[in-house]
């Protein structure tokens, strides 16, 4: 049974069953979460890049695997960089007034845009145009670099301070 009132505080140092959390608890560190190890949640076989493909191939490679980001390697296979399809999706253009095109989606005719591609004519067509220009791009002119990398042997734990530290989302 409930020791507290439906809705009301617990008193202080008393957990919602009314159990002292200082004594009722040890103080040992312990783990929320499974101890998991990179190689556990890590796409097998990796996707890897290389730096000459396409924006295209990338992107091909990403939906094909069902991945959001690879390292990107060169011709000796050390990795260079790393890709992601927010890479590939968020490439801006400056349409000359400050506006951002997304190019991957054009307008749709009839409908009110907010970008640099709203009017009529051949807006759509242009935007096409670009993202076919943009996809023929490389990847080692959109890639991140340097790289951060972490051993497959290494803690998630581990990964995530890495991450934390280096102001990244990917390894």
């Amino acid at each position: 049974p409930a020791r507290g009132r439906a809705g009301a505080a617990p008193p202080q140092g008393r957990g919602l069953d009314g159990s002292n959390l200082e004594t009722d608890f040890d103080a040992r560190p312990r783990h929320v979460a499974p101890l998991l190890f990179i190689e556990q949640i890590m796409s097998a076989p990796p996707v890897v890049l290389h730096e000459n493909l396409t924006l295209g191939d990338a992107l091909e490679r990403f939906l094909g695997r069902r991945v959001t980001g690879a390292p990107v390697v060169d011709d000796r296979g050390k990795v260079v960089g790393v890709l992601s399809l927010s890479d590939i999706m968020w490439v801006e253009i400056d349409g000359g007034d400050g506006a951002s095109l997304m190019p991957f989606y054009p307008p749709v005719p009839g409908e009110q845009q907010d970008t640099v591609a709203s009017g009529a004519g051949g807006e759509v067509e242009a935007c096409v145009g670009e993202s076919c220009r943009i996809l023929g791009l490389c990847v080692k002119d959109k890639m991140g670099t340097p790289p951060v990398t972490i051993g497959p042997r290494a803690l998630v734990s581990e990964a995530a301070s890495v991450m934390l530290t280096n102001k990244t989302t990917r390894l």
